[in-house]
């Protein structure tokens, strides 16, 4: 089984973290924009943010690497054990795409009250990173569309998922959703998994931290 561990840092927004080495065989894909050490940004994304740079690759992986099954950690993570690959690939023997609930809120519709309630108030860190986007046209699709109020919210900058048909053409559908409303992704997971009845092997978001640390970002 090949497995391929892929980040990205566009923009320069973390820092480069020095992952602990695995106890399994893999291939580290670190997507950077600024120097020639690292996997380069596929060049038909450069038009884009530089969040959404990184969505690419987060969500289209299977475009442009070859592996059974791909692991993504969001830039900010440092893996600080060597069975973090491991702890992974036995994760995603129950599901389809394995990953952790979100850790404070249970569903997509929560979430989008509280974004669009962050940005009424002005709240700094929301407004930052979404000011202008307008999370209500993308509550009312979920209502339209019958989504699930009860369907889980889960914490997308850490995943293991499976490289064939099925993944991803959910993944297409990801990606495509983040396109046409914005790059705040998890909402949008939950909704295009329900719609293709993916199966989520789940865990509570707090066992990652035996296995990463998460740092600040250099840039909010």
């Amino acid at each position: 089984m090949k497995i391929a561990l892929i980040s990205a840092n566009i923009g320069g927004f973390d820092r480069v973290h020095v992952h602990e080495k695995q106890n399994v065989e893999y291939e580290y894909y670190y997507h950077h924009d600024d120097t020639t050490d690292h996997h380069l940004v596929p060049y038909n994304v450069h038009h884009l943010s530089s969040r959404m740079q990184a969505k690419y690759i987060k969500l289209q992986a299977h475009m442009f690497i070859y592996a059974d099954v791909f692991i993504w950690i969001d830039g900010s993570f440092e893996i600080i054990t060597d069975d973090f690959i491991e702890f992974m690939i036995t994760q995603l023997v129950y599901g389809e795409i394995a990953m952790p609930l979100h850790p404070k809120r249970p569903n997509a519709y929560e979430e989008m009250n509280f974004l669009i309630s962050c940005l009424d108030e002005n709240e700094k860190y929301v407004s930052d990173r979404y000011k202008g986007i307008k999370f209500e046209h993308e509550l009312d699709f979920y209502m339209s569309n019958y989504f699930p109020v009860n369907y889980p919210l889960y914490a997308c900058g850490v995943f293991a998922r499976l490289n064939n048909e099925k993944v991803n053409k959910f993944f297409d559908a990801w990606w495509q959703r983040c396109l046409e409303f914005s790059e705040f992704d998890q909402g949008l997971f939950s909704f295009e998994a329900w719609r293709h009845e993916i199966k989520i092997n789940s865990f509570p978001f707090g066992t990652l931290d035996k296995y990463l640390k998460r740092h600040k970002h250099l840039v909010d």
